[in-house]
């Protein structure tokens, strides 16, 4: 077990990373273009302009690690905004996909450009092997909540959820 790891300063390193992620999320505020949108609107949106194609709401959910019911409150106010449309799998009738509109593609393409902008100035000065580390070290940080949280649910109801 390790002990709670700290940067120079004497804060948590997982406090460090928690403000850089809000400060990601909040450059979007910045932006004149980019106002009138939850972060988990922009998110959804960058994440179906990345992606190139249709999706579900269970990929956006899957891929976001965002409740269910808050993307079934996005994606609504999305498709009721112009930004995103809904129609039926035409192989599945059960299934509902989730598409770009003009509209959309533009707004996420402008919130990607912020992202991307953001991303190259917290990047200045890291070393791509330093940035390879970090990857590493964040996908086992993923990996051990992840199991932490199928744990946690194997000991609650007998199984994975």
């Amino acid at each position: 077990m390790h002990r709670l790891v700290t940067g120079e300063n004497g804060t948590p390193l997982i406090a460090a990373f928690l403000k850089a992620v809000h400060a990601y999320r909040k450059a979007y505020c910045y932006d004149e273009d980019l106002l009138g949108f939850t972060p988990n609107e922009k998110e959804i949106l960058v994440y179906l302009v990345k992606r190139g194609r249709s999706c579900t709401a269970k990929e956006i959910v899957e891929f976001l690690g965002i409740s269910k019911s808050m993307v079934s409150h996005s994606v609504e106010d999305l498709i009721t905004k112009g930004y995103i449309t809904a129609g039926v799998d035409e192989r599945d009738k059960r299934r509902i996909i989730l598409s770009l509109s003009e509209k959309g593609n533009n707004a996420s393409m402008r919130f990607n450009a912020v992202a991307e902008d953001f991303f190259v100035m917290i990047y200045e000065g890291i070393s791509p092997q330093d940035m390879d580390t970090f990857r590493k070290v964040l996908a086992q940080m993923t990996h051990n909540i992840d199991a932490s949280i199928d744990q946690i649910r194997k000991s609650r109801t007998g199984s994975v959820c």
